[in-house]
């Protein structure tokens, strides 16, 4: 029997890790954490992720294969099983075995003797529990991954999609924080202009975007996702498996929102699960969440250079994605 399924998408810095937490939840969900970018993943056969449109044939002969095997494998990048599940023995789970898989240096000590574990995938031991159990949902996250998705949504439609939208401004500020003061600016300012340069083919792109060679940081990365936001909005919108969630509705309402994912996916939502999310909403995999995630959704516009905030209004206006902020203004009003 095939394993039921659905996909959590995003860009990075959206809110993909707070949806994750929330379904993590469940007893029956199985919460699998970017696969593809295990070594080795079954990913690694379908090489463009983001660049809609590409790579069909390839998608269509390897797409179910790497589904099945992503549904019956741990993998490095999972987070811990830290709440009750169904397919998961109660013993394994109240002793804390359940967690050793997820720690690095357990996995390297036993890959001593299990060599399986070497790999950035593995079966679930025994000892752990039955991925086989025809009652578990799994979610797969997979950043950046629009091309699959898309994919998906037009080949696979039994299969719900759920995209975290955050406003670029939003996500750049975050983006600069975690990712960008370790990999540093120009870095990663160069190898983002090296994704727009492939998108100058896409119709209108080139135009819109003009030299992307003289881009800032905050330009490339809003160029960027706004392709990605309005190509696949256009191509999924219509679709009744996908569901839409934006980060700043889900600040400001995160009990109704949950709810929201947990119906489009199908699944159950009894008090008890609801009162799980609710005790994990002051932290993630990051660790404590700020205070001012939950109070001031507009924040970045404090933070960061007013050069950048500009641009980032400005290029986002142009867009036919802008209008799901539109009221960002009321919204952080009614959250602080």
């Amino acid at each position: 029997m095939p394993h039921r399924y659905g996909l959590v998408l995003g860009q990075g810095r959206s809110g993909t890790n707070w949806i994750m937490d929330s379904l993590d939840a469940s007893p029956i969900t199985f919460c699998r954490n970017e696969p593809n970018e295990c070594v080795p993943s079954q990913f690694d056969r379908l090489v463009n992720q983001w660049r809609i449109g590409a790579d069909g044939a390839a998608l269509s002969q390897w797409w179910d294969q790497v589904i099945e095997h992503t549904a019956t494998h741990m993998g490095e990048r999972d987070h811990r099983l830290n709440n009750p599940k169904t397919f998961v023995h109660p013993i394994s789970q109240a002793l804390g075995i359940a967690q050793l898989s997820a720690r690095p240096r357990f996995r390297k000590f036993a890959s001593r003797a299990i060599w399986a574990w070497d790999d950035g995938e593995w079966k679930m031991p025994r000892w752990v529990g039955n991925l086989n159990d025809p009652e578990i949902f799994t979610i797969v996250k997979l950043v950046q991954s629009y091309n699959w998705a898309t994919w998906v949504l037009e080949n696979r439609p039994e299969v719900p999609v759920v995209q975290i939208v955050r406003h670029p401004g939003a996500r750049h500020e975050s983006f600069l924080r975690r990712y960008v003061a370790h990999a540093g600016a120009e870095t990663t300012r160069i190898a983002k202009i090296e994704q727009l340069r492939e998108l100058t083919t896409e119709p209108g792109m080139k135009d819109r975007m003009g030299s992307v060679d003289d881009l800032t940081l905050a330009e490339a990365e809003t160029w960027f996702g706004i392709y990605q936001m309005e190509t696949f909005e256009l191509r999924a919108a219509e679709s009744p498996r996908y569901l839409r969630v934006v980060y700043e509705e889900m600040v400001g309402d995160p009990g109704g929102t949950i709810e929201r994912i947990y119906d489009h996916l199908g699944l159950p939502l009894p008090n008890e699960v609801r009162s799980t999310i609710e005790a994990q909403r002051s932290t993630s995999v990051f660790g404590p969440v700020s205070k001012d995630q939950h109070e001031r959704v507009d924040l970045w516009r404090e933070r960061l250079d007013q050069s950048d905030v500009e641009a980032i209004d400005n290029i986002l206006c142009t867009s036919s994605i802008a209008s799901w902020w539109s009221s960002d203004a009321s919204e952080e009003q009614q959250v602080a």
